[in-house]
C-alpha cells in the first residue's frame, strides 16, 4: 500500500481510510465478470449560424481546422 501510495502521489493514511469506508472489496473482485455490448453512439449534428444567417450542419467530429476554412469560406463576402 505504500509503494502505490508513494507512486501515486497519495497519503497512506488516505488510502486506509478508503479502504474502511468502501468495506471489502475483494468479495466484488471474485464476482464473475458480465459482458455488456455498448454501442458507439453515431456522432451529433452541430448546427453553427453564421454571420450571414445560414446555417451549417457539421458533425461534432469535424476537425477544428477544416471547420474554420469552410466558415472562412462561407463567410466571405463575395456573393456566388
Amino acid at each position: 500500500m505504500a509503494a502505490f501510495a508513494a507512486r501515486e502521489g497519495l497519503k497512506v493514511e488516505r488510502l486506509k481510510r478508503w479502504r474502511r469506508e468502501l468495506g471489502d472489496v475483494g468479495a466484488v473482485a471474485a464476482a464473475p465478470t458480465a459482458f455488456v455490448e455498448v454501442r458507439r453512439r453515431s456522432p451529433e449534428p452541430v448546427a453553427v449560424v453564421l454571420r450571414s444567417g445560414r446555417v451549417l450542419r457539421v458533425s461534432e467530429s469535424i476537425d477544428a481546422e477544416a471547420l474554420r476554412r469552410i466558415v472562412g469560406a462561407l463567410e466571405d463576402t463575395a456573393e456566388c
